[in-house]
């Protein structure tokens, strides 16, 4: 699926996991649209585990609202990164 990302910051967060934090954008069946930062530690082991996540509803960099932003992109239910 090809992006209309908000701004190159955010895409790079949301595509790459590995420099402490990422953002993940979720659709879930009927519940609305999220968008989270999840932290990590390098050291930490699995690698997939997260340290902490919290939801934002705007984009740290440029101020967009996520929701409205990609909401309307909604897919068959996955989480999308």
């Amino acid at each position: 699926m090809e992006w209309n990302w908000c701004c190159p910051n955010f895409k790079e967060h949301a595509s790459t996991a590995g420099k402490g934090f990422r953002t993940l954008l979720v659709w879930r069946g009927r519940r609305p649209f999220s968008c989270y930062l999840e932290f990590r530690r390098p050291e930490m082991q699995p690698p997939d585990s997260s340290e902490a996540i919290v939801e934002i509803r705007f984009c740290p960099w440029c101020g967009c609202n996520l929701s409205e932003r990609y909401a309307s992109s909604q897919t068959s239910g996955d989480e999308d990164q």
